[in-house]
């Protein structure tokens, strides 16, 4: 039973490559988790259509290849975030000692 404080959530099936995966996720997030999906989905394509030789990839190697990829992009995206607030920070920082400085030289 859900009361007004349990975040509500649904029952989704995502198919990824030849599997139906089923999972219950935040309905607030079921769009994210769909096109995490086709991302996923997109990503296994590329990896397939750059090493069509079958026999050279292991059985689930085209999903390992698809995960590592997106998790490494959302790696990168992750440290260009924390590299944004720190520049944010400093040029915050940057500007009060410009007007400090600048208060100093009037004095």
């Amino acid at each position: 039973m859900q009361t007004d404080q349990t975040p509500k959530t649904r029952r989704i099936t995502v198919p990824v490559e030849r599997a139906r995966l089923s999972m219950i996720v935040p309905v607030e997030e079921e769009v994210a988790y769909r096109r995490a999906g086709e991302e996923l989905g997109l990503t296994v394509n590329i990896y397939r259509s750059r090493h069509p030789n079958h026999s050279e990839i292991p059985g689930d190697g085209y999903i390992a290849m698809a995960a590592i990829d997106i998790a490494y992009r959302a790696e990168k995206v992750r440290q260009r975030l924390e590299t944004r607030d720190w520049a944010d920070r400093l040029r915050s920082l940057n500007q009060e000692a410009e007007q400090a400085l600048g208060l100093m030289v009037d004095l």
